[in-house]
């Protein structure tokens, strides 16, 4: 068995890395585990409060791993940069990894779940990533033919691994099948609202209008941020591996981190129940309709929550059309839109 490392980049977020923490070290196979942290230095005052006390606590190393690793960053990375940092200095020593933002919180089982399946699709080209969060829910309820992990063409954040010879290909690739014009056909932008509502809304706004800043590096690249690797396993026909059970939730509703938006709605502990197990023996799930399933109910539960959005998005793409397809006059035409409808409601 190879146990995988798992890197964490941090800046001034204690209590999210204190739980997170302490729910690695309650996995039996944390003994077994090295551990990378990078502390990014804040960007701007806002995010000084708490940076001292984080590096303070980490000056006694968490106990309970193989091994700890910590860089502090004399000068501000961000947060894509950061876990850079920590997925080259990894890929130097291993040929797999678990990526984590220090807002996670995990399962007694996670590693060992995480390191399995890591063993299990090492070989398989059409697996590219590892999640420990499933979907929509727990699919126990699902799952009456047995089975315990299965795939599908998705991508959670919320801890997740990969290898390092099929993530240094996504990196090499991601442009060249995402930002290929044949996606941007009505043809398959309608093939991919049918099948993945909140994709379209990611490959809209973020790829073809670029509204999402997030997703762009320098001189056109993309950045491998959760929405990129989406769009990538949907275009380039490859898949994530994903729990029956929860392996993961985020406490990120509280909007402290870098996208995710503050939802006070959101209970972590009673919305996202964490598989209490302490065990994880991999069993694949055999039934080929419950991935469908399960994206038929995701795509019901967003466009019962985001039609506002869904519609806002076909205009776009309409008018990106229109207008042959140039971002900029785009992203223009859309300002000048959103500035008529200013005016009208004002008066």
């Amino acid at each position: 068995m190879i146990y995988a490392p798992i890197v964490i980049p941090t800046c001034n977020r204690l209590t999210h890395l204190k739980r997170c923490i302490a729910s690695l070290q309650a996995n039996s196979w944390a003994k077994h585990t090295e551990l990378y942290l990078s502390v990014d230095y804040p960007p701007s005052e806002k995010y000084e409060n708490g940076y001292p006390e984080l590096c303070e606590w980490l000056s006694e190393k968490p106990k309970g791993f193989k091994a700890v690793h910590i860089f502090i960053q004399p000068q501000n990375l961000g947060p894509i940069k950061n876990v850079q940092f920590l997925t080259d200095l990894v890929s130097n020593v291993y040929d797999r990894f678990m990526i984590t933002e220090d807002d996670n919180e995990f399962s007694p089982n996670f590693i060992e779940y995480m390191d399995k399946c890591l063993e299990q699709y090492e070989t398989d080209p059409s697996v590219l990533f590892v999640c420990a969060a499933s979907e929509l829910r727990n699919i126990d309820d699902l799952c009456a033919g047995g089975g315990n992990s299965y795939q599908a063409q998705y991508y959670q954040p919320y801890g997740s691994a990969t290898w390092k010879k099929k993530y240094e290909t996504f990196l090499k690739q991601k442009e060249d099948i995402i930002l290929n014009p044949i996606h941007s056909s009505f043809r398959s932008v309608c093939n991919l609202y049918r099948h993945r509502n909140y994709l379209f809304k990611v490959y809209v706004n973020g790829i073809l209008c670029g509204d999402r800043k997030v997703f762009w590096a320098a001189e056109g690249k993309l950045n491998p941020i959760d929405g990129v690797i989406q769009l990538y396993l949907a275009f380039h026909n490859q898949y994530a591996v994903f729990p029956a059970n929860r392996k993961a939730r985020t406490w990120g509703n509280d909007g402290s981190g870098f996208t995710m938006s503050e939802d006070s709605k959101i209970n972590p502990e009673k919305d996202w129940p964490l598989d209490q197990d302490t065990d994880y023996i991999f069993k694949a799930i055999r039934d080929n309709s419950i991935p469908d399933q399960i994206r038929k109910e995701m795509n019901q539960e967003y466009r019962k929550n985001h039609m506002g959005q869904i519609i806002k998005c076909w205009i776009k793409y309409i008018l990106f059309c229109i207008l042959g397809k140039n971002r900029s006059r785009t992203l223009q035409c859309i300002s000048f839109a959103k500035n008529i409808c200013h005016r009208s409601r004002d008066s």
